[in-house]
């Protein structure tokens, strides 16, 4: 019922929700904050830590107690990078880019030194 009452995508953040009449409870506004692009940095670098900085990318996950882990793909300036992290004992995560370990979970981009 609150789903059918607020009407507007999962994925998006609504700007406002209406707070009137029959629209009381409904969101709005949606595709026109940037909330989508905001939400995607969220779950790229917030969640699965995955972040640029300068010449290099950051893995620094932070996940949810029951996620064991995930793989991504990124394509950077023609690179290829396949991400895999898998969670550890104690709360820390095992990251490895393109099968090899990365134990500072730290890319350098081409024509870098980390």
């Amino acid at each position: 019922d609150d789903a059918e009452q607020y009407r507007v995508e999962p994925y998006v953040v609504a700007a406002d929700i209406y707070g009137a009449d029959d629209r009381t409870g409904r969101g709005g506004w949606t595709w026109y904050t940037g909330s989508a692009g905001w939400l995607y940095r969220t779950a790229v670098e917030a969640i699965l830590g995955i972040r640029r900085e300068g010449r290099k990318i950051l893995i620094r996950p932070v996940l949810p107690a029951d996620w064991p882990g995930f793989e991504a793909v990124l394509n950077i300036q023609g690179e290829r990078f396949e991400i895999k992290v898998e969670r550890q004992d104690a709360g820390q995560f095992r990251v490895s880019v393109n099968g090899k370990a990365q134990p500072e979970g730290i890319i350098a981009l081409a024509g870098t030194k980390t």
